[in-house]
C-alpha cells in the first residue's frame, strides 16, 4: 500500500493515480513538475551565487577573468566562440586587438547575467521537459547536476593558451630580417646566442 502525498489517501500498489484527488503517484512519489516553482530550479542550477548573478547588470568575474569565467560557468558555445574571435583579432589586427578585446570584454560583461539566466532558463525548461516522471526533490538534484561550474574547463583553456604561447614563441624565435634587399637569418644555438647566415 503507497499514500497520495497531496490529500494522503491510500493507493493500491499497482495503482499510478491517487483515486480521490487524481495525483499521479510512482512508488510514493508525486509527479507534480508542473507546480515546482522554477525560481527554485533555476537557483539549483546556478548554485550558491544564484542571488548576484541573477540581480544587477555588471559582471566584473566576466570583465577580470572573460572566457575563463564563461566556460567555468559552463556556457561552452558563447566561450569557445569569444576564444576563436580573439585568436581572429589577434591573428588579423594585431595592432588594434588589444582595444577590440577590450571593448568586446566590456559589452560582454555589461551583458552577460542577462545572457546566461536566458541560458539557465532555457536549459532548466529542457530538463523539465526531458525529466517528466521524476519528483520534484529529483528535479532538482538533476538542476544541481547539469548546472553549477566547472574547473576542468578552466584547466583545459589554461593549457590551450598555453599550447598557443610556446607556439608564437617558436615562431617568433625564428627571426628573418630584411636589410639592403637581402635577408639575413639568425639561427639560436644551444647556449641561446645567435649567428648570422646570410
Amino acid at each position: 500500500m503507497k499514500y497520495c502525498p497531496k490529500c494522503g489517501s491510500s493507493v493500491k500498489v499497482n495503482e499510478n493515480f491517487c483515486g480521490k484527488c487524481g495525483t499521479a503517484v510512482y512508488n510514493n512519489q508525486t509527479i507534480q513538475n508542473n507546480n515546482i516553482n522554477d525560481n527554485e530550479l533555476i537557483d539549483a542550477y546556478i548554485g550558491p551565487n544564484a542571488t548576484k548573478l541573477k540581480n544587477g547588470t555588471f559582471s566584473a568575474n566576466t570583465f577580470f577573468f572573460g572566457i575563463f569565467y564563461i566556460l567555468y560557468r559552463k556556457m561552452w558555445i558563447m566561450g569557445i566562440l569569444l576564444f576563436v574571435v580573439n585568436q581572429i583579432v589577434e591573428f588579423c589586427l594585431p595592432s588594434f586587438s588589444f582595444v577590440i578585446s577590450l571593448t568586446i570584454n566590456i559589452i560582454i560583461s555589461i551583458e552577460f547575467k542577462k545572457i546566461y539566466l536566458k541560458h539557465v532558463i532555457d536549459e532548466v525548461n529542457k530538463i523539465k521537459q526531458e525529466n517528466q516522471n521524476v519528483s520534484q526533490e529529483q528535479l532538482l538534484q538533476i538542476c544541481k547536476n547539469k548546472g553549477g561550474t566547472s574547473i576542468l574547463s578552466i584547466i583545459i583553456l589554461g593549457l590551450l593558451y598555453l599550447i598557443l604561447v610556446i607556439f608564437s614563441l617558436i615562431i617568433y624565435d625564428s627571426v628573418n630580417d630584411i636589410e639592403d634587399g637581402t635577408k639575413t637569418y639568425y639561427i639560436k644555438n644551444i647556449d641561446s646566442s645567435y649567428y648570422e647566415v646570410n
